[in-house]
């Protein structure tokens, strides 16, 4: 499947882009698609780090149709976004 990857601030600088198109296995999950996005933009690893078991990333927010996205979860044939995690206060 087609996924459209949009990076924020500070992704975007890192790649030089701020958005491509990229072919993934129809069963990615967001744990292949950081995989992949490594190995295309080696100065992201980084960035993308798991934690200690796996299960959740830091440092990023991978985020698809409004919702946070787990490692584990599915993607869909849809835009993807790389954010830099804030939190309000």
């Amino acid at each position: 499947m087609r996924l459209l990857i949009r990076y924020f601030q500070p992704y975007d600088q890192l790649v030089g882009l701020k958005e491509e198109s990229l072919d993934v296995p129809d069963d990615a999950t967001t744990r292949d698609l950081l995989r992949i996005l490594v190995n295309r933009h080696p100065r992201l690893a980084d960035y993308i780090s798991f934690d200690s078991d796996e299960k959740q990333m830091r440092r990023l927010v991978v985020v698809q149709r409004d919702e946070f996205l787990k490692l584990e979860d599915r993607l869909a044939e849809d835009e993807v976004l790389i954010l830099y995690p804030i939190s309000g206060g």
